[in-house]
């Protein structure tokens, strides 16, 4: 749950300075607000997780933790310049200090969706309903991340001032169909008859 939140106030953050990044004026007080919010409940995450994981005996899961803080590590001071880069015209960033952004912040998603899988991994072939139910998680995260995606384009797009490309349309309509695949995975665990309460519950909800 805390390497989702962390991924989701990252992923929230990253997708507002991208955007900020392709726009010809100066970011405003609203994307700075953004930024700061989902950045502040990202880094609690993070931190709950490094307090869980601590001491951790497994090699192959210890290891991916040590590259998950060091990609946290490497990715602070590129935010702190990114900042600097969406309150100025966009004639006037330094676009190699954007690019190092844009890979450092990937990398860092990358390594949060890698160690999630570690743990999921660990947690598989004890108890059936339990892999059934990651499972389900598993599904809802992609349709999360696919539309996601979608919302990102329309984002950058809106903040360039210009239409889709053609492969912007294509990307979409991929993506659209991914997170329809994926979401309709989650309803079909949740409309079984031995479904569990708590997952009924949060699907219905999703739904409003």
């Amino acid at each position: 749950q805390q390497l989702f939140t962390a991924l989701l106030g990252f992923r929230i953050e990253r997708g507002t300075f991208l955007s900020a990044l392709v726009a010809e004026e100066p970011a405003n007080a609203a994307a700075d607000d953004r930024i700061a919010s989902n950045r502040q409940s990202s880094e609690a995450a993070y931190k709950i997780v490094l307090e869980r994981l601590d001491g951790v005996s497994d090699s192959r899961l210890a290891g991916l933790l040590g590259k998950f803080v060091a990609l946290h590590d490497a990715l602070m001071p590129l935010r702190t310049k990114a900042e600097g880069l969406i309150h100025q015209p966009k004639a006037a960033r330094d676009t190699k200090a954007a690019d190092d952004f844009r890979k450092s912040a990937q990398d860092y998603l990358d390594s949060i969706l890698a160690l999630t899988i570690e743990l999921e991994n660990a947690l598989k072939l004890t108890d059936p309903v339990v892999d059934h139910l990651l499972g389900v998680k598993q599904s809802a995260w992609a349709a999360r991340n696919f539309g996601g995606l979608i919302a990102i384009r329309l984002e950058a797009a809106a903040a360039a001032a210009k239409p889709w490309s053609a492969q912007d349309i294509v990307g979409a309509a991929e993506d659209g169909g991914r997170a329809k695949q994926a979401w309709s995975q989650v309803q079909d665990a949740a409309s079984r008859a031995d479904a569990p309460a708590s997952l009924t519950d949060v699907i219905s909800r999703s739904k409003h």
